[in-house]
């Protein structure tokens, strides 16, 4: 008889832990287990050797006169078919008994918990027993009880679409082979889109609640992507090779390492204004990418190939405060995981500085109060607060090059400001002038009157 075995081992596997891993038969089931570290008396699941016909698991409450808390069947601890033409999972369907709880912490922190069943690759339903306090299962994807958050979606489930309950504020990864399009949760809590790793995959949709994104990487298929109003960085959509145009949203600062690395029929992306950062790589292998809008003023950093091996792509034009990472002039330099990094350029008579602009921590005009004649001109002198410097974090009689600042008027009609930092009064009455960092969110404000 064909059977399925955990890690091709039938006594004392080993488990994730290292720890030795034991057996006990329960309804025809042979299954290893070991003894959990959290609680008194309970045990783990963490394989099966069942018939090769048997497509319905059906976890028992008890084991060896223990109860058991819960199931891990990761993809190294599975359960296969072991036979001589073929190696493939066959349970189909998963019940899970009242007892069994998440307990296996998602990340570092320990914020969600969740229960590993990455192994069980044709599982296509999970059933989860109505009187279990921790879980619920609903259309076979596996939930906490109060529909927070996503805890498990079959890997062998044959939907091509998969719409998030609205409930849900965090979720594991998505892997499946048959979903087309998924919809993401549009909780207000709901802000990091969980990766998806699904073959098949052709759209995603991100509500408006999404501010970061991630973990979509070798999705060959996705074509169309409703990106979210807020989102705010971008990390994971490498080897996405069906991606021909993207339209980066305008609140995006950061694209992440590799981020859209590889993606080989890309041909034109767009950035927005405020963008802040491009890691490594982050365009790195993009074959056919032919078309990028000009880099935004506002771009802080570019990374070390950030552009590799993209033939269309020439030349990448950069603001003027950009230099090389590698400057030796440069006060507080970043590593070398940026070629370009935005700069601060300081004078003082003959004097000059330069410093990596995310060390400003704030802005201060030398003028608090400007006052200037109808049809005259005066000159802003604006200095940074650097956290080296002085006690107060300003440098007296150091001026700011202006072009990494942007210069706003409240009223042009009385006083108009160019981008140099120079004021001019049109018409008497009061205006305020507020300076921005292009790199970075600190600004300051100057009240101007302008007389006759």
């Amino acid at each position: 008889m064909i059977g399925l075995l955990l890690c091709f081992m039938p006594v004392g596997v080993i488990n994730a832990e290292g720890s030795s891993g034991k057996q006990a038969v329960s309804g025809g089931v042979t299954y290893t287990y070991r003894e959990s570290r959290e609680f008194r008396n309970a045990v783990e699941i963490t394989g099966a050797s069942v018939s090769g016909d048997v497509s319905v698991l059906k976890i028992p409450e008890v084991l060896d006169g223990k109860k058991v808390i819960s199931v891990d069947f990761d993809r190294y601890f599975c359960v296969h078919i072991i036979g001589e033409d073929k190696t493939d999972a066959v349970v189909k369907k998963l019940v899970l008994p009242k007892s069994i709880r998440p307990v296996k912490a998602a990340d570092n922190t320990g914020k969600m918990k969740y229960v590993p069943l990455d192994g069980l690759s044709g599982l296509e339903h999970i059933e989860v027993d109505p009187q279990n306090k921790f879980l619920k299962a609903q259309d076979g994807v596996l939930y906490n009880k109060d529909m927070t958050a996503l805890l498990g979606y079959p890997e062998g489930k044959t939907a091509s679409e998969y719409r998030m309950p609205s409930s849900i504020t965090c979720s594991m990864a998505i892997r499946n082979r048959f979903i087309k399009k998924v919809v993401f949760s549009t909780n207000k809590k709901y802000k990091t889109a969980a990766a998806v790793s699904c073959d098949r995959l052709e759209s995603i949709y991100l509500p408006d609640n999404i501010t970061k994104v991630q973990g979509f990487n070798w999705c060959y298929k996705l074509k169309k992507i409703r990106w979210s109003k807020n989102l705010r960085e971008i990390h994971g959509f490498k080897n996405c090779s069906s991606l021909k145009k993207i339209k980066i949203p305008d609140k995006v600062k950061v694209i992440g390492e590799e981020s859209f690395r590889w993606c080989r029929n890309l041909e034109d992306v767009s950035f927005p204004s405020g963008l802040r950062k491009i890691e490594g790589s982050a365009f790195g292998g993009c074959l056919n990418l032919k078309k990028i809008s000009p880099l935004p003023s506002s771009t802080a950093y570019i990374g070390i190939g950030a552009f590799a091996g993209t033939p269309g792509i020439k030349k990448v034009k950069k603001a003027s405060y950009l230099l090389s990472s590698q400057n030796k002039k440069i006060k507080g330099k970043v590593g070398g995981k940026y070629r370009y990094v935005a700069v601060i350029t300081l004078t003082k008579g003959k004097k000059r500085k330069y410093f990596d602009s995310q060390r400003v921590y704030a802005l201060k005009s030398l003028e608090n109060n400007l006052e200037v004649k109808r049809g005259s001109t005066k000159t802003l002198g604006i200095t940074p607060g650097i956290t080296v410097s002085t006690p107060t974090g300003f440098w007296k009689g150091w001026k700011l090059k202006t072009d990494i600042l942007k210069f706003t008027s409240s009223n042009p009609r009385v006083a108009k400001v160019s981008q140099k930092g120079k004021v001019t009064g049109i018409r008497k009455g009061r205006a305020e002038i507020t300076v921005r960092m292009r790199t970075m969110d600190v600004k300051c404000k100057i009240k101007v009157k302008v007389t006759r």
